[in-house]
């Protein structure tokens, strides 16, 4: 039998193409069926060529499926998919990694999994929890960062007509760590200091989302040069849409923390991760440079030494400053000194998260009062020239200063 399988999937890549072209020898759910059956006879006899066009015909038939949903006579039976591509992960265990990397069977299982997100939409398969020896299937109830966020806020400001945060779905596949090799095709070039932690995580939304989302992900036990390592999540990506090629990038995702055998990282969905460990001394870390710093503080120190200058003189005059227009410029000198303090004080402590979110606030609300500022002048110059009735100097001054900084107090609070 081993000597003709290759014929037999043949057979049943022309039986799927048929099907595709219209022409209704057999049912789609049947080839399925076939291929499976097959597959289990071969176990632990297929030839890596075998294994390609095994996995091949699953993703044709997946495909099928999800394009032409009427040719599928019966729901899929997601125990079986799991078990059939647990077989073909199997059949790579005694290959060479050289053999491993002419193999298109990581990209063509990720893709069929994928697919069938899409076949549960439409109803044609049940998601259920499902263990093999490399594969094992959950649904889990997440809900997305920026929703947690929202319920903290609601919280704070005591919202009580706030909206429920409805859990989203999602399908997580975990691929045991044989598939990586698999995964690696004419991609980046592999760091040889690269440690691959942990087996690869498919996180896959039953529903259309957006947003962030927090991946947990187990590892095997770290050794005793754990604390010399930088831990960093990866995530697979094709290279382009419908490419046979993928790889890892580790930008994609950030690390919220990590311990010797559990690592939690901030992800976007869908997506397929792993965990990697690289030695410290490898990590390129991206500097400022000082002197660029150095130029932007005295900048500001000077901006501040005039505009002080500016509100001192304002000030010792203001008995003779006394009207709108003057009034305006003043306030529009603060609003432009306070930027420069904000910039000065950031500058000063670029590292503290407490001043960073401080200063955006003020940042905004000091910009904005410039800005309101400078309308308000030309508001004030054109009234002076159309205006028939003068109204008093100090409702007008008032009623620009409340406006100045009133508006824009509001907006940023």
């Amino acid at each position: 039998y081993v000597r003709c399988q290759s014929v037999h999937l043949i057979n049943v890549y022309d039986e799927i193409m048929k099907i595709e072209l219209g022409y209704k020898e057999t049912t789609l759910m049947e080839t399925f069926k076939k291929l499976y059956s097959l597959a289990q006879r071969a176990r632990n006899n297929m030839f890596s060529g075998d294994i390609d066009i095994t996995a091949k015909n699953l993703q044709m038939i997946a495909s099928i499926a999800r394009d032409f949903p009427p040719l599928l006579t019966e729901m899929f039976n997601v125990t079986d998919l799991v078990n059939f591509c647990n077989i073909l992960l199997e059949e790579t265990f005694n290959m060479t990694r050289d053999e491993k990397k002419e193999l298109l069977l990581g990209i063509r299982l990720i893709q069929v999994f994928e697919i069938l997100i899409d076949l549960k939409r439409v109803k044609l398969v049940n998601i259920s929890d499902v263990q093999s020896e490399k594969i094992k299937m959950q649904l889990m109830m997440m809900k997305s960062v920026e929703d947690m966020k929202n319920m903290v806020t609601d919280a704070v400001i005591g919202n009580i007509e706030k909206s429920p945060v409805t859990l989203k779905p999602v399908m997580v596949i975990r691929f045991d760590q044989v598939i990586l090799p698999l995964l690696e095709r004419e991609g980046r070039k592999i760091d040889p200091n690269e440690n691959f932690l942990s087996d690869v995580f498919s996180y896959l939304p039953l529903n259309r989302v957006s947003g962030n989302y927090v991946i947990n992900m187990t590892h095997r036990q770290l050794n005793v040069h754990y604390s010399k390592n930088t831990t960093f999540c990866f995530s697979w990506q094709l290279s382009k849409s419908e490419s046979p090629t993928g790889q890892w990038f580790k930008t994609t995702c950030a690390l919220l923390d990590s311990s010797a055998n559990y690592t939690r990282c901030l992800c976007p969905l869908p997506g397929h991760f792993t965990v990697v460990s690289i030695p410290a001394s490898q990590v390129e870390f991206v500097t400022e440079d000082p002197q660029s710093h150095l130029v932007l503080f005295m900048s500001c120190i000077l901006s501040i030494t005039c505009l002080l200058i500016v509100i001192v003189i304002y000030l010792r005059a203001w008995s003779f400053l006394w009207d709108v227009k003057n009034n305006i410029h003043f306030n529009f000198t603060l609003s432009i000194t306070g930027i420069n303090v904000v910039c000065l004080l950031c500058l000063a402590h670029p590292k503290n998260e407490l001043m960073c979110l401080s200063g955006k606030i003020f940042l905004q609300l000091f910009t904005l009062s410039a800005f309101t500022f400078l309308l308000l002048d030309a508001i004030k110059i054109f009234t002076d020239i159309h205006s028939r009735s003068q109204a008093r100097t100090l409702v007008r001054t008032l009623k620009f200063v409340m406006t100045g900084w009133g508006t824009e107090t509001v907006y940023i609070s």
